[in-house]
């Protein structure tokens, strides 16, 4: 997974698509191969946050299986910080197919795109100057939302909060000592 994350995704994004062809199902393919190991990492991350909690430890002292622990103590814990990355994920692959297309590597053009349309009108812009602004703003507007959405999610989902709690603890303990 630390492989694929160090790949440049814009390059990766290329590979693929001149190995596999043009069209919706490799871009997809392609942007879902670049964003897993994000999925991977976070999940298991939160996971590992949460394995070692005194909740998990009494359910498997009571005698609760692996999977009733994951489905009913970890998932709903681990749960806000995979929307979270979803809607992150979300944005970054908005950002991946419209380079691709615009590129002409990603989406073929009777297909429409964002990229493609910015592509298509930057051979008018003597008629038109402002006719790649239009679409630019709305690639910036719905990655901007998708974002602003992710943030409020986190935000609402209590776990940054607790963090700052703690953090706070830690610093009354210092003054106090």
């Amino acid at each position: 997974m630390d492989g694929l994350i160090a790949l440049p995704f814009l390059i990766f994004a290329i590979a693929v698509a001149a190995l596999l062809g043009n069209a919706v199902h490799q871009a997809m393919i392609a942007v879902g191969i670049l964003l897993a190991p994000s999925f991977y990492r976070i999940t298991r991350a939160a996971a590992l946050g949460h394995a070692n909690a005194q909740y998990v430890t009494a359910a498997q002292l009571f005698g609760a299986s692996t999977w009733r622990v994951l489905r009913t103590h970890v998932w709903s814990k681990i749960l806000p910080t995979l929307i979270v990355t979803t809607a992150n994920a979300t944005a970054g692959g908005l950002l991946i197919v419209s380079s691709l297309t615009f590129l002409g590597i990603g989406v073929v053009p009777p297909e429409p795109t964002w990229g493609g349309i910015v592509a298509s009108d930057l051979g008018y812009l003597t008629q038109r100057p402002y006719g790649p602004v239009f679409p630019s703003l709305f690639i910036m507007a719905t990655v901007g939302a998708l974002n602003v959405l992710a943030d409020a999610i986190r935000d609402t989902s209590g776990d940054h909060g607790r963090a700052r709690k703690l953090t706070r603890r830690g610093a009354r303990r210092v003054r106090l000592t």
